[in-house]
C-alpha cells in the first residue's frame, strides 16, 4: 500500500454521541420483561456481534444494561425514552457513545423488540436491515448462518504474512471461523498478537493488537 507504514493509521471517525428525544419523561411504557441473555447479530459490525448478559443495578436513568459475554460491549438506554444503544467498549458507555443504535427510541420496548436499527459509520447514520436483536440464542444461531450463507466465503482458512520490517507480526494468521467484522472475516495471527480485518471502505489492515480493530487502525494496509 501507498500509505506511511510506521505510525498507526486511522480511517474511521470517533463514534457518535447517543441521540436521545429533544424530552424525556420519567416515565417508562411497560414492556416485556428485560431477558437475562441477548443476542446481536451485526454482520457490519462483528466486534460486538454476539451474546450480551443483563447486568446487577441500573444506569443513572433507571435502565437495564447488558454487558457482551465473550468481548468489550455494552447495550444500553440513551435514556427513559431514549434509544437503546450498543458501545464499542466500557469508555464509550460512559459517555454514552454508540455505533449501532435503534432507528426509534424505544419507548419502554426491551432490545428484542425493537424491529429497525442503523449503524453509524464515523459521518452519518445509516439504516442497516442485516442488524437483529434476539432473546433466543437457537434463533441468533439461525440467523448467523443464513447471514453468512448469504455471504460464501472462499478465502483460506489460513495465510502467511511475509513482512521484514515487522517480524513480530509475520507468520501464520488462522481464520475466526465465529467471527466477523464489518462483514469480512479476520484472521488472528498464530502463536503471537496480530490480527487480519478488513475496514469499512474496503482496505486489509494488520494491527498488532485486538484493539486495532475496533479503531480501525493498523500497521500494514
Amino acid at each position: 500500500a501507498s500509505d506511511d507504514m510506521t505510525s498507526l493509521e486511522r480511517e474511521e471517525g470517533a463514534s457518535p454521541a447517543a441521540k436521545s428525544p429533544a424530552s424525556e419523561s420519567p416515565e417508562v411504557a411497560a414492556g416485556s420483561p428485560e431477558p437475562e441473555r441477548l443476542w446481536l447479530l451485526a454482520p457490519s459490525r462483528g466486534h460486538i456481534q454476539g451474546e450480551y448478559a443483563l447486568q446487577r443495578g441500573r444506569d443513572n436513568h433507571g435502565q437495564a444494561l447488558w454487558r457482551q459475554v465473550s468481548g468489550a460491549g455494552w447495550l444500553f438506554s440513551s435514556g427513559p425514552q431514549g434509544f437503546w444503544c450498543f458501545a464499542n467498549n466500557e469508555t464509550d458507555l460512559g459517555q454514552k457513545l454508540g455505533q449501532i443504535q435503534s432507528l426509534e427510541p424505544h419507548g419502554g420496548q426491551c432490545p428484542h423488540e425493537i424491529p429497525a436499527w442503523q449503524y453509524h459509520d464515523g459521518s452519518a447514520w445509516h439504516r442497516d436491515s442485516s442488524i437483529h436483536v434476539f432473546c433466543v440464542r437457537e434463533d441468533f444461531l439461525a440467523a448467523l448462518q443464513e447471514s453468512e450463507r448469504k455471504q460464501p466465503e472462499v478465502l483460506d482458512t489460513s495465510v502467511w504474512l511475509l513482512a521484514p520490517p515487522y517480524m513480530g507480526l509475520q507468520g501464520e494468521y488462522r481464520k475466526q471461523e465465529t467471527r466477523r467484522e464489518r462483514g469480512q472475516p479476520v484472521w488472528r495471527q498464530v502463536g503471537g498478537t496480530g490480527w487480519i480485518f478488513s475496514t469499512t471502505k474496503g482496505r486489509w489492515f494488520v494491527t498488532d493488537g485486538e484493539a486495532g480493530i475496533a479503531l480501525s487502525g493498523g500497521l500494514l494496509a
